[in-house]
């Protein structure tokens, strides 16, 4: 009977799609005909109205280029330049380089219709490009430019778009105070100058998207009156939208949010109950769009403000759920972190204890990924560097075979000898550009890998943690709260212990420094030992049960093979604390084959290739991927592979996790 509904709906829904692609194809073909039958004026304007009709919807971009195609065979340059203009904003938002290609063919077409509006606004638009590539330089040459353009056509409104860019870049920066300035003093240029509403509203906007901690609270208050002055004088005329992107019941939903974070930071609470009913009202009544998350945290700011904790509890609860940690990472902490402290205002500090030591672990994630951004333009910058040091050394190879020609040429005349000298000086001192150069590549190399030894961004986290509970141990009495601090501050210290194992055992390994001291021992021994080593290392819960392979002698390192067995003993049982282990070797042909299964233990197949590659664990660490642990799991597998070993992880749902180290029972000639 399911299967008969499941397959009727399939069938349904994909006769939809059909009949919805048809649809639009037969919309399509119909225009066409429509269009052919219009005057050619007539055409333009059609075209032009369906183009901007719908401005949220990206399918403008179809009429805009059909636009575009049909003004430029009728030689109309309004409408090439309103064609123009929607395709750059197009690509705008989705593809720079070609919004860059459009902007140039359309300068010419907006100076020569003299629209200036679009002319600014477009090469603005360039400027908020350069921000999001961080090219600060390309920012401020652009808005200078820019600036001189709008002197020299006389249009004041260039340079208001110019400095609300630079505005918008002060704020990317955190450079709030600056920010606000340039926002105020653009304003009181549009107010001399009577600009349109919505171009001050715009800016009012921009104002109050500042908080309490940015800019005074007073100024704000006086931002809202004017925005409140404006709405009042748009109802007064019966103006119900100010642009095609801006109702008016838009603007007054964005009043009543704004007050609702002034009456927090004031402490009203009446204030803020009644912009908060306004506000949830205009949701409800109009098709305002992505504002629930927005107006569910101000409501429990509302709770807050009221000390009705557990309600905000709830709300911070509901909120916590629907967040995605991979793409609001930060936003999850700021709620994690508030939540965190209305328990303990409640008295429920064993669930505020929980919340904080999720946020000191996704802090310490984000951290990690704003590092490896870092880490990864540098490493983009060093491999730029070295390709240019290998053109200079072809160029600094071609300049010495052009010395050569050139003293060929000095035999024949004494012109030729007076050019040669010219050549040698001007080749030496490019020579020697060259080296310093190649000594600025190679110091870059150098300060590189000594970074990569250095790390010490990522030890702060455990370490004040560390040193925060420590303190705190000392004041408490609670014996139930002092075994709670005791258990973070282990946590926290064997999580610093494996990151800078993990560190040291890369940076060993890439360096160079790691020298094998090849020996002659039993296998028996080997496990004897680490039977006696592996109960002081592995926490008393995790039971581990050792499996004894036949007795044979083994030519390898033995101390970094036996660290090597430890440290994924450690791995399994801190993934398991309270799982079952066991640990032998089997002998195969001329290797032998450690293994360690745990029963309790599975892992994705994603994560085992992080686990086990740490170049691929950096590559992939802005998706969220830690260090710790995972690090030095593939340092082992690195210091395995040099001793001419593989280590290998598998992982099957039921079965648990099975970690195989595979190493010969005599080495090769080159590990020797």
């Amino acid at each position: 009977m399911y299967k008969k509904q499941i397959v009727l709906i399939l069938i349904a829904l994909s006769t939809t799609f059909i009949f919805d692609n048809v649809r639009a194809a037969s919309t399509l073909d119909s225009l066409e005909q429509v269009l052919a039958r219009l005057p050619d004026s007539a055409r333009l304007i059609k075209l032009n109205d369906l183009a901007y009709q719908n401005p949220d919807d990206y399918s403008y971009k179809i009429y805009a280029e059909k636009l575009l195609k049909e003004a430029e065979q009728q030689k109309n340059n309004k409408y090439l330049g309103n064609a123009y203009f929607l395709l750059i904003k197009y690509h705008y938002s989705h593809d720079i380089d070609s919004m860059r290609l459009l902007l140039k063919e359309a300068e010419p077409v907006f100076l020569n219709g003299n629209n200036l509006e679009y002319f600014f606004r477009t090469k603005t638009w360039n400027i908020y490009t350069y921000e999001q590539q961080e090219n600060d330089e390309r920012v401020f040459s652009e808005a200078k430019l820019i600036n001189k353009l709008s002197e020299q056509l006389n249009y004041p409104e260039g340079k208001e778009m110019v400095d609300q860019a630079i505005a918008h870049y002060y704020s990317s920066k955190k450079l709030f105070k600056e920010a606000f300035n340039l926002y105020e003093d653009v304003y009181k240029r549009m107010e001399a100058r009577n600009s349109s509403p919505i171009k001050r509203i715009n800016i009012i906007r921009q104002i109050l998207n500042h908080r309490g901690d940015e800019i005074d609270v007073n100024k704000r208050i006086y931002y809202l009156q004017k925005l409140k002055t404006y709405i009042d004088e748009c109802q007064e005329n019966n103006i119900t939208q100010l642009d095609k992107e801006n109702p008016l019941y838009y603007i007054k939903y964005l009043y009543h949010r704004s007050y609702l974070f002034v009456a927090y930071d004031l402490g009203d609470t009446a204030l803020m109950r009644s912009h908060l009913q306004e506000a949830e009202y205009m949701t409800q009544e109009y098709p305002i769009k992505n504002q629930a998350t927005v107006l569910m945290r101000l409501k429990a700011h509302y709770y807050i403000l009221s000390k009705q904790y557990t309600k905000a509890i709830d709300l911070y609860n509901e909120m916590i759920k629907d967040i995605s940690p991979k793409h609001n990472r930060q936003y999850l902490i700021d709620l994690l972190y508030e939540q965190a402290d209305m328990y303990h205002k409640i008295g429920k500090d064993d669930l505020a204890i929980s919340q904080y030591k999720k946020c000191i672990s996704l802090n310490d994630s984000l951290r990690r990924s704003e590092y490896l951004d870092e880490l990864a333009k540098m490493q983009i910058q060093h491999q730029e560097d070295k390709k240019a040091l290998k053109i200079k050394e072809l160029q600094l190879k071609v300049s010495h075979n052009t010395l050569w020609e050139l003293g060929a040429l000095l035999i024949i005349s004494l012109l030729t000898c007076t050019f040669f000298g010219y050549i040698i000086y001007s080749r030496k001192k490019r020579n020697r550009f060259l080296r310093k150069a190649k000594e600025r590549a190679e110091e870059s190399d150098r300060m590189k890998s000594a970074f990569l030894s250095n790390i010490n961004h990522e030890i702060r986290t455990p370490l004040n943690a560390i040193i925060g509970f420590s303190e705190i141990l000392i004041d408490e009495e609670d014996e139930e709260q002092r075994r709670q601090y005791v258990n973070i501050i282990r946590e926290n210290n064997g999580m610093l212990q494996q990151l800078i194992d993990g560190i040291l055992s890369i940076s060993n390994i890439e360096s160079g420094t790691i020298s094998f001291k090849f020996t002659n021992f039993s296998l028996s021994e080997l496990m004897k030992e680490i039977r006696h080593i592996a109960p002081t290392k592995i926490p008393g819960t995790t039971n581990i049960e050792y499996s004894q392979g036949p007795d044979k002698k083994i030519k390898a390192d033995r101390s970094y093979l036996g660290q090597a067995l430890i440290n994924l003993l450690l791995f399994s049982a801190s993934r398991a604390p309270k799982g079952n282990i066991r640990f032998g070797y089997k002998i195969k042909d001329d290797t032998v084959s450690f293994f360690i299964q745990n029963t309790d233990l599975e892992i994705s197949q994603e994560e085992i290739s992080l686990l086990l590659d740490y170049r691929l664990l950096l590559q992939r660490w802005t998706k969220g991927v830690g260090m710790g642990v995972n690090l030095e799991l593939a340092a082992t597998k690195t210091l395995v592979k040099r001793m001419g070993g593989d280590l290998e992880l598998v992982s099957r749902s039921r079965q648990g996790m099975v970690i195989y180290l595979i190493i010969p029972l005599k080495p090769h000639n080159s590990q020797q």
